[in-house]
């Protein structure tokens, strides 16, 4: 009988460890992605502010939205932004000799659709680059339709600017059914975009 209640203690304690360890994993995952000193309340409830200190630019994006921040790695990806994992962008700072957006563009942009083709297979075609200014700031859009070979179809948007010798890009994508209702959502995000001094 004692036997049989020690057996019953020992199997409680065990599933108690075992649910305080899933517990403390959930919490880990929901803190992994918001974890940051960098995210604000905006003055619109519904959109949080990222502000990246050393990269001196901030953004805005749906609180519904999840923010994965790597900018205190100091390193060309800034942070991921994302919706599902159907719709995202992420952020990247590059250094640049050129002082052109145009002669930039020119090279980066079939440069990014080479290594995208050639890491997914399938047909890639730019739609549209349009030179502009994207909120407050002068910039380049690049739409970008890849219908990949394992027939998954994407609007790919590249947002582009350049200042002080670097160049910020919001890599953007988005599944080719769901752009309708997603790149007016990115355009926003990239028309948030502030830089800082």
């Amino acid at each position: 009988m004692k036997r049989n209640i020690l057996l019953i203690l020992l199997a409680i304690v065990f599933i108690l460890v075992i649910w305080s360890r899933k517990e403390q994993n959930n919490e880990f995952q929901a803190e992994e992605f918001f974890d940051t000193d960098n995210l604000h309340q905006t003055a619109d409830e519904n959109w949080l502010r990222f502000q990246d200190e050393s990269g001196l630019y901030a953004v805005n994006f749906p609180s519904n939205w999840q923010l994965e921040d790597s900018s205190y790695k100091n390193e060309m990806i800034r942070a991921d932004i994302f919706h599902y994992n159907n719709t995202g962008l992420q952020i990247r700072m590059l250094s640049t000799s050129k002082d052109d957006l145009m002669d930039f563009c020119a090279f980066y942009i079939p440069q990014y659709m080479d290594e995208m083709e050639s890491r997914w297979k399938g047909d890639i075609r730019e739609l549209d680059r349009e030179f502009k200014y994207i909120g407050k700031n002068y910039g380049c859009k690049s739409t970008i339709e890849f219908n990949r070979a394992d027939g998954e179809n994407w609007l790919l948007i590249e947002y582009i600017w350049l200042r002080k010798g670097n160049i910020l890009v919001f890599q953007a994508g988005t599944e080719r059914e769901e752009h309708l209702a997603q790149e007016s959502v990115l355009d926003q995000i990239a028309a948030s975009l502030e830089f800082l001094k």
